[in-house]
């Protein structure tokens, strides 16, 4: 999906899907579970999954699990789900 829409990453984005980081990839969390259901996938068991696999940040507040943490974009706070980008050689040793 990012390969497929590199642009949709990028600033002045028609469509901004998130931000791509050093590694990482960077959703917003509305669009990611809607790109997921999409494909007919359980956003829940996909980050439960993604947890198991260390790929995805968790954060905790108030003793409540997220799979989204908090970035500061223009000085203001918004949610992201952070996830690590697997190299080709990881890929085959993760799935």
């Amino acid at each position: 999906m990012i390969n497929s829409h590199p642009q949709n990453f990028e600033d002045g984005a028609k469509e901004r899907w998130g931000f791509l980081n050093d590694g990482f990839v960077e959703f917003f969390p509305s669009v990611l579970e809607k790109l997921l259901r999409e494909i007919n996938f359980n956003p829940k068991k996909v980050y439960s999954s993604w947890e198991e696999k260390g790929l995805i940040k968790v954060t905790y507040e108030k003793d409540f699990k997220r799979y989204s943490c908090l970035k500061w974009l223009n000085g203001k706070p918004v949610r992201v789900v952070r996830l690590k980008l697997l190299q080709e050689t990881e890929i085959k040793t993760t799935i």
